[in-house]
């Protein structure tokens, strides 16, 4: 899971409703703002389109896209994975007194946690050039 802004926010009309797509998150996939709503919507685009809310605002959205920076790194290769599930509860904390309806779905916010529990952001393969044992980068 990941996220990526666009250069320039695309349009799309999808099941009768207008969005502003503002970023990427993989191969057919963007994030975009309902402009109907305010609410930030996951969509895949590949044979059909599919909706699915993310945040309940582009503000919450953006917070909880810097509460995520701020928390990072969450381990390394070396720590034990304990250090996994600790890192999830506190985004998942974190995150959701930004946007309580972010834990009443499953996509994107519950993904990249689900994500990040697993073991799949060690800084290692993130940050080139880290070695476990090192100075954070946010520390530096």
């Amino acid at each position: 899971m990941s996220y990526q802004i666009l250069d320039r926010v695309v349009t799309k009309r999808i099941e009768g409703r207008d969005f502003l797509c503002f970023g990427t998150s993989g191969i057919d996939q963007f994030i975009a703002a309902d402009i109907e709503t305010g609410e930030v919507q996951h969509i895949l685009t590949s044979d059909q389109h599919y909706l699915t809310f993310t945040n309940s605002t582009l503000a919450t959205f953006n917070a909880c896209v810097q509460a995520t920076i701020e928390s990072f790194p969450f381990y390394d290769s070396e720590s034990e994975f304990g250090a996994f599930d600790a890192a999830a509860r506190s985004l998942r904390t974190r995150l959701s007194a930004i946007d309580p309806a972010i834990l009443q779905v499953e996509d994107f916010w519950d993904s990249f946690i689900t994500d990040v529990e697993c073991g799949d952001f060690m800084t290692e393969e993130i940050v080139e050039g880290y070695q476990p044992g090192d100075v954070p980068p946010h520390s530096r």
